[in-house]
């Protein structure tokens, strides 16, 4: 969140989490951003404040509004898009994949990037993910130009996210279904 106090710029960091079936949100810090508000300035105050906090490892997303610097600061490609995209802009890599999937007698599915206009998609990809995860990783450390995968921390990360995105995706097929009028 921006706020300005005449020609200053400031950002917060707020946490969210359930503890006792309670929903709290603290803020864990409000800092002036020096200088111009691009993305590696953000960044750098980001850093600071997950440093300061020992959360560098344990942030699992990351809210914001949709202003170009702040998304210059946070979405710095993860390991997940690098992947997912050489997959789908390499033929070689989509057949050594193919390979691996027949190899170990599962499905042939492809991978399935998240749309940033579709919320339902990054679940769509993560379940995708899982599905092909074995054959992925294998394809992944047998091709040399291939970016690096997933450590243990981050699969399990993905396995976390499922069950939190699923009730919401089973609320907006309720409510977008015939039953409810839309404008």
């Amino acid at each position: 969140m921006w706020t300005s106090d005449s020609n200053k710029g400031y950002i917060t960091v707020t946490c969210h989490f359930i503890f006792d079936d309670k929903l709290y949100s603290p803020v864990l810090a409000t800092r002036e951003v020096h200088g111009a508000h691009t993305g590696e300035n953000i960044a750098a105050v980001l850093s600071e404040i997950f440093n300061e906090w020992e959360i560098n490892n344990k942030i699992v997303t990351i809210v914001s509004d949709n202003g170009t610097n702040i998304k210059n600061a946070i979405n710095t490609p993860s390991k997940v898009q690098r992947s997912l995209r050489y997959f789908k802009h390499s033929t070689f890599a989509n057949e050594k994949l193919k390979n691996y999937e027949i190899q170990m007698g599962l499905p042939q599915l492809k991978v399935k990037q998240d749309v940033p206009t579709r919320w339902n998609s990054s679940l769509i990809m993560m379940e995708r993910l899982l599905e092909i995860r074995a054959p992925l990783s294998a394809a992944l450390t047998s091709l040399p130009r291939a970016p690096n995968g997933l450590t243990a921390i981050e699969w399990e990360l993905i396995e976390d996210c499922i069950p939190l995105l699923k009730p919401f995706e089973s609320m907006i097929t309720e409510l977008s279904g015939q039953t409810y009028p839309s404008i």
